[in-house]
């Protein structure tokens, strides 16, 4: 079974949460949210990622990984 890693990323806020392991019911779920908060005005957006085989923290300059973006919408 194939499992998805998505990044979510709030431009405004200038933060990100990681998303791992998804299975594809749970991916599409969160990309349909994540949509519908686009069409509201939201200023974010979802990456597909793929994490390095350490598992080691994702690190984008400027943003700060945090947890339970979607809840703050």
């Amino acid at each position: 079974m194939m499992k998805y890693n998505q990044l979510l990323i709030d431009e405004d806020h200038k933060t990100m949460e990681l998303f791992k392991g998804l299975s594809e019911q749970e991916d599409q779920i969160l990309t349909k949210k994540v949509t519908l908060l686009i069409k509201q005005g939201q200023n974010i957006r979802l990456q597909v990622v793929a994490l390095d085989r350490d598992d080691r923290t994702i690190y984008l300059e400027g943003y700060t990984l945090i947890e339970g973006i979607l809840d703050s919408f």
